[in-house]
């Protein structure tokens, strides 16, 4: 291994951190609802890309489940509902 390839890493590793601690707050689990009017779960990361999409659920009740448990995984996530009726 080269001398300057720890440094390298090292650098890599205290750059993810930082994008980490950045991003932490920005991750969004969503409840939305499907054209075929049941609900589903998507998650999306600090870049608002979707990281996950769940199955469609026929209860409300269903959907939360998921929610809550993908906040366990996804830490400081924040859970939106957005399956209100547009006026």
């Amino acid at each position: 291994m080269y001398p300057f390839a720890k440094a390298y890493n090292a650098d890599i590793e205290r750059l993810l951190l930082i994008v980490r601690k950045r991003n932490m707050n920005k991750n969004k689990i969503i409840i939305k609802t499907a054209k075929n009017k049941e609900v589903y779960v998507t998650v999306k990361g600090g870049n608002n890309k979707v990281i996950a999409t769940t199955e469609t659920y026929k209860r409300m009740q269903g959907a939360q489940n998921a929610a809550q448990a993908l906040k366990k995984v996804v830490k400081n996530a924040v859970i939106l509902d957005k399956t209100a009726k547009k006026k």
